[in-house]
């Protein structure tokens, strides 16, 4: 079946503008729900096309650049496809796949970081015995949060997610790729910017950094990036909920 842009009026009849009291940091979020609600309501099928950048900026009154980080976000999760020298593609999954800082907000801080710990361990095993594990773009990834740390950046927590998201969208499992990186886009709230200022501090986020960069290495080895994964959670863990007595627990991932 050949593509359709969707005629203007069928998609901006259902998407309105971001709200101007919206938080700066977080308009991309506000903007890829407007889309995706959009996406939802109008009469797309898999590969059409989204209105162009420029328009969707118009439409939602934010920046391009705003824009970009909402079809990125949208692209991470799987409701859209950005084709080079093409456009924005709606795919089949758009209508099914849920916006994890809406879906994820019935769970505990805690039960997501369970639930996150059993998954990535999952994840990074079946990159065993890849012949050319991703390790370059991801060593990217870990080279933007340095330079968050060593620039004192105000965005180090969301280049972590970024790093996990690349991660798991590289896994040659798609459907475990897409749950880890919903869990990971799924940590929003008061709850957890409290837990991430528990990890703040310069020496804490470079021993992070450490620590991803050996998952990094025994990716693709038999045995050694899932057990580097529990290291990396086991310091999460430790910064994070330094007191389990306190929190939930979920025995079911333990």
């Amino acid at each position: 079946m050949p593509r359709r842009d969707i005629p203007d009026p069928y998609f901006t009849s259902h998407i309105g503008a971001v709200a101007e009291d919206a938080p700066g940091g977080r308009r991309y979020r506000a903007a890829a729900e407007r889309i995706a609600d959009a996406i939802r309501k109008a009469p797309f099928i898999p590969g059409d096309l989204l209105p162009p950048e420029r328009e969707l900026a118009e439409r939602l009154g934010v920046s391009r650049s705003t824009v970009r980080e909402a079809v990125a976000v949208l692209e991470t999760l799987g409701v859209v496809a950005v084709r080079s020298n093409h456009g924005i593609e709606v795919t089949a999954a758009a209508r099914s796949t849920g916006l994890p800082w809406r879906d994820g907000a019935a769970a505990t801080p805690r039960q997501q970081f369970e639930a996150l710990r059993f998954a990535e361990a999952a994840l990074v095993g079946t990159f065993e015995g890849a012949s050319e594990p991703p390790k370059a773009p991801l060593a990217l990834d870990l080279a933007g949060m340095q330079d968050a740390v060593d620039f004192e950046m105000a965005d180090y927590d969301q280049r972590r997610v970024g790093f996990h998201c690349s991660l798991a969208a590289r896994s040659p499992n798609p459907v475990l790729g897409r749950w880890v990186r919903e869990l990971w886009m799924a940590q929003e709230g008061p709850e957890w910017r409290r837990l991430n200022g528990r990890l703040s501090a310069p020496e804490d986020r470079r021993q992070e950094i450490r620590l991803l960069r050996q998952l990094l290495e025994g990716l693709g080895s038999k045995g050694v990036a899932e057990r580097r994964a529990e290291s990396y959670f086991g310091f999460l863990e430790g910064k994070w909920f330094p007191d389990r007595s306190s929190e939930a627990l979920i025995t079911g991932f333990s």
